[in-house]
């Protein structure tokens, strides 16, 4: 690096035309301040018992999002199981649906997903069909 050589070259973008984009303040942009701002200081209360109706509502999701993982592919293996059998038992009786329609429902029928609902007991969960 020489001392005294030629000042370096700084690089400006601009679009077509040549000037520089500025930031305007319109009348929708101190709008759209002016409503974030007020949503954000708008006063509201949590009361204790909210916050713990939330915390349990949150955790009842997470505790049945958690238990839909492990218990939705163990659900579809037996469905597709029943289905394997099932689709064998037709072949084996000839075509015979009354045999057959028995195994399917068995095998395919019941809840795939578990819900909060299931967790508070609320709901009937069923791990086969009718």
């Amino acid at each position: 690096m020489r001392l005294g050589g030629p000042a370096p070259i700084l690089l400006s973008v601009l679009p077509p035309g040549g000037r520089a984009l500025r930031s305007r303040s319109g009348p929708h942009t101190t709008l759209c301040a002016l409503i974030a701002l007020l949503a954000l200081c708008a006063p509201g209360r949590l009361h204790a018992q909210d916050a713990d109706h939330i915390a349990m509502e949150g955790g009842l999701g997470v505790a049945a999002a958690i238990g839909t993982l492990v218990y939705a592919p163990l659900k579809l293996t037996y469905a597709l199981g029943g289905l394997v059998l099932g689709s064998i038992t037709y072949l084996w009786t000839g075509g015979n649906s009354d045999v057959t329609d028995p195994v399917f429902k068995q095998a395919m029928g019941g809840d795939y997903v578990i819900s909060p609902d299931h967790i508070r007991g609320n709901d009937g969960f069923e791990l086969t069909g009718e």
